[in-house]
């Protein structure tokens, strides 16, 4: 899975890229998040239905990553694990209501609706702003329950890019062209969360299985930083995940905290 995290991924992205002469420019004023209230919450989660529908055609371009894989959106609690519970996810205008599954765990595939495009309208998650994440939760067919694959990692990070250039400053996304790309730079760290803090993460690369260095990991070991850049490694590669010999000891800033999901700065904490 991986997490869209709107301007924390513009931040991140230049603290990470090489350093440029002018300042990013303002998102267009178009996409200028507003509050929103529904159910008597103000400011709710929410996202234009014209951007996210870029996943359908991030998909449909790099299906090839994964061909066996749905494309398949999950909502992602920050901190507290019971607001996924009874969450709702709505297309709504002026015209329009179509409410969309949400399973127990927060997945959900996002319908295509021309109405929907053509009305404006936004996906709107019945929880305050900044308590649940967006996610890419790509998986193959055949994957074992303790591993990922990563040509499903790199089919997730090309679905975000596509929704979250839509509102990031152009000159950061020029500077990530000028790269080669968000997913093809090891300068923009892929970060996903571990089962448990620590977990042993081997590579399954054909018949050769090798244990990753500390290098994968993140700081406090809450997460890893998967080589979705690495083209030296087929997307059929697996990374298996086992409990720790030891468990790290975690800093305490980073107690009852979860890794990030996402693209950030090399220096990512937890």
């Amino acid at each position: 899975m991986l997490h869209m995290p709107r301007l924390s991924l513009c931040l991140a992205l230049l603290a990470c890229l090489p350093a440029a002469a002018a300042e990013p420019e303002q998102p267009d004023s178009t996409l200028t998040r507003t509050p929103v209230e529904i159910s008597g919450l103000r400011d709710v989660e929410w996202r234009r239905y014209r951007q996210m529908a870029e996943s359908f055609k991030a998909y449909d371009r790099y299906r090839q990553l994964a061909p066996t894989a749905p494309l398949v959106l999950q909502l992602e609690p920050v901190a507290d694990e019971s607001l996924v519970l009874g969450v709702r996810l709505t297309i709504v205008s002026d015209n329009l209501h179509i409410p969309v599954a949400v399973d127990p765990f927060g997945r959900f595939i996002l319908p295509f609706s021309q109405a929907a495009l053509d009305e404006d309208a936004s996906v709107l998650i019945n929880r305050k702003q900044g308590d649940i994440r967006w996610t890419v939760a790509i998986r193959s067919e055949g994957v074992p329950r303790n591993a990922v694959r990563l040509g499903d990692l790199r089919l997730a990070c090309r679905i975000t890019w596509a929704v979250e250039q839509i509102d990031t400053p152009a000159a950061i996304r020029q500077r990530v062209a000028d790269l080669g790309g968000l997913c093809d730079s090891q300068r923009a760290q892929l970060v996903q969360p571990l089962p448990e803090p620590g977990s042993k993460i081997t590579m399954l690369l054909g018949q050769t299985r090798t244990v990753l260095p500390t290098r994968f990991y993140t700081a406090a070991q809450l997460g890893w930083k998967p080589p979705v850049y690495d083209r030296n490694l087929p997307d059929s590669t697996l990374f298996e995940f086992s409990a720790p010999d030891r468990p790290p000891v975690i800093p305490a800033a980073c107690q009852g905290r979860r890794a990030r999901h996402g693209l950030h700065a090399e220096d990512d904490d937890c």
